[in-house]
């Protein structure tokens, strides 16, 4: 059998544009596109706020599902988050620096579905921000 390219693979978490820059008005959700996910033995984020004022503040949670979702960037109930993971990040409230965080490895048991997106809050007193997430996925050969 082969062995898979090992190496570290790094990709733009995007909005329904394609773009990386996540817009998010103050206290409302948005969703990234979905991601193939289930080919990583493990996995970080990076992220990054940006907003004019000094208010930024948002939450980040993973959501996984079986399938790519009917309507990209948008809710859908064949997305959960993990049983057992917490938000990705809580209350951002850092602007312009970037931030970095494991999101699962294989050996801490956690079943991966196929494909991985965010879900991001903008919390109290956010005003208008730009999110960036990036994900590195680690695949061992």
């Amino acid at each position: 059998m082969a062995k898979k390219e090992r190496g570290v693979i790094t990709q733009d978490a995007v909005q329904s544009d394609g773009s990386a820059n996540i817009s998010l008005l103050t206290a409302n959700t948005v969703y990234t596109k979905s991601f193939r996910i289930d080919d990583a033995d493990r996995v970080a984020i990076s992220y990054m706020m940006v907003n004019a004022a000094d208010s930024a503040n948002a939450t980040i949670v993973y959501e996984q599902g079986f399938n790519a979702p009917a309507t990209e960037c948008a809710v859908d109930v064949g997305y959960v988050q993990p049983v057992g993971m917490s938000a990705c990040a809580i209350s951002v409230t850092t602007r312009g620096s970037w931030n970095h965080t494991a999101l699962f490895t294989a050996a801490a048991g956690m079943i991966v579905l196929p494909y991985g997106r965010f879900k991001i809050t903008g919390n109290l007193l956010n005003t208008e921000s730009v999110v960036n997430i990036k994900i590195h996925k680690q695949l061992e050969g």
